[in-house]
């Protein structure tokens, strides 16, 4: 997705999915593990340790996300799964970190959404 993003290229330091949220830095970007998790971005792309793939660090793009356990709504703030997969859930908890806004909504586990990340600082939205 192109529409205003802001695609820039990470070497991975791990294997990660297309669409997960990373963390760690541009030259050793993981997969995000934790709520608390400050993300670089989301991955364009699957690769494998010293694979380079696109990250999108600002704008538009699309997440995986688990909306089974609490579904997601349109404009809900999204935060990293604690599973080390990356992949997004609704924000809740004392130090739940926003990572992006959702503009589409899911109920199950694994859905593909499109969303915004904001880069730069983040808001702990903790509930």
């Amino acid at each position: 997705m192109s529409d205003n993003s802001t695609i820039k290229t990470a070497t991975l330091n791990g294997t990660v999915a297309q669409y997960r949220f990373v963390e760690g830095t541009m030259a050793a970007a993981t997969a995000t593990d934790a709520i608390a998790d400050v993300a670089l971005g989301i991955s364009q792309m699957s690769g494998v340790s010293g694979d380079k793939i696109g990250i999108c660090v600002d704008g538009k793009t699309y997440l995986q996300v688990d909306g089974s356990g609490t579904a997601i709504a349109a404009g809900d703030a999204i935060m990293a799964e604690a599973s080390g997969a990356g992949q997004g859930v609704k924000a809740a908890g004392a130090t739940a970190v926003k990572q992006a806004t959702a503009l589409e909504a899911a109920t199950t586990d694994g859905a593909i959404i499109e969303v915004i990340f904001e880069g730069g600082p983040k808001e702990v939205v903790g509930s």
